[in-house]
């Protein structure tokens, strides 16, 4: 399951007009849907590959931010490969891995209905000590 839907797709690029012109690499006048699902699986991972590290991946209902995003990003790696990137283009990518870079240093959160679930990779390493070591908070008491 991708993130975006093609109905996703289709409005960040403009419309459907929009959308043939950039995913139709056979000619017929229709947006290609293997163009269109490759386009959304790379645009995933990129996704993941930030989200990853803070919460678990993929996402089971990605916030709607989340979403955008992904068609965005989808839409983007079309237009590179359709070499019709303009300066707005590389502007709002520039954004969008912004924004994707906060979410993984943990200062932006991508939603907040429902919580992303947090990811395994996060490991608490605070917790209690086994007070039988030689120097242990107990041990300590009274030093400070």
């Amino acid at each position: 399951m991708t993130y975006s839907t093609n109905t996703d797709v289709q409005n960040a690029a403009g419309g459907a007009a929009s959308l043939a012109a950039l995913a139709d690499f056979d000619g017929d006048g229709i947006a290609d849907a293997t163009v269109i699902a490759a386009a959304q699986a790379a645009a995933d991972g990129m996704i993941n590959s930030y989200l990853a590290k803070r919460f678990a991946v993929p996402m089971s209902s990605p916030p709607a931010d989340v979403v955008e995003l992904a068609a965005r990003l989808a839409v983007h790696r079309m237009r590179i490969a359709r070499q019709t990137v303009t300066q707005g283009d590389t502007d709002q990518n520039a954004i969008d891995i912004k924004w994707l870079e906060g979410v993984r240093d943990g200062k932006n959160v991508p939603g907040t209905d429902p919580v992303p679930a947090a990811s395994a990779l996060q490991v608490d390493t605070a917790g209690t000590r086994d007070s039988t070591k030689l120097t242990s908070r107990e041990r300590l008491k009274g030093f400070w």
